[in-house]
């Protein structure tokens, strides 16, 4: 009897601390999507960066050659710019699908957290009832379907049938 009750409670705890448990891992996904997604937009930054300076590199050797920044020369460096971009591009839709891979690892996360706290609290109060059951409070009539309390005459002395 005891034992369910303390049991029921039991399982009502167990479930709210992976509920607890479930949303902090969660929040940990999610920054760490944060970060990861960061990091892509900060190499894709540097790959821009280094178009630039590729750019700028190949501009100064034509004009240092003599040779005018038009025609194909001026079609080398945007395609050295354009080829820049796409990298960088890249990057960023790669940071873009890592965060939402975690986002949704985190909302897995949660519905799990939230599936094992009703989970808890509905098998902790089945024992709670069981229990309850047990001391002769319950059942929807006659005698709760217990044996404690129960008034009988013995001839053992103490008048009370113990299960």
């Amino acid at each position: 009897m005891w034992g369910e009750l303390l049991s029921g409670a039991g399982k009502i705890y167990a479930g709210y601390s992976t509920y607890k448990s479930a949303f902090s891992e969660a929040s940990l996904l999610e920054q760490q999507g944060s970060l990861a997604r960061d990091d892509y937009y900060k190499q894709a930054a540097l790959v821009r960066d280094e178009g630039h300076r590729l750019r700028a590199k190949q501009t100064m050797e034509y004009v240092s050659s003599g040779v005018e920044v038009i025609g194909t020369p001026l079609l080398v460096l945007r395609e050295t710019l354009s080829r820049s971009y796409a990298r960088a591009y890249s990057y960023e839709k790669t940071g873009e699908a890592t965060k939402q891979l975690y986002d949704r690892k985190a909302a897995i996360m949660r519905k799990e957290g939230k599936a094992a706290f009703v989970s808890g609290v509905l098998q902790g109060a089945g024992s709670i009832i069981g229990g309850l059951e047990g001391m002769g409070g319950g059942g929807g009539g006659g005698g709760g379907g217990g044996n404690y309390g129960s008034k009988i005459t013995t001839t053992s002395g103490s008048g009370y049938r113990h299960a």
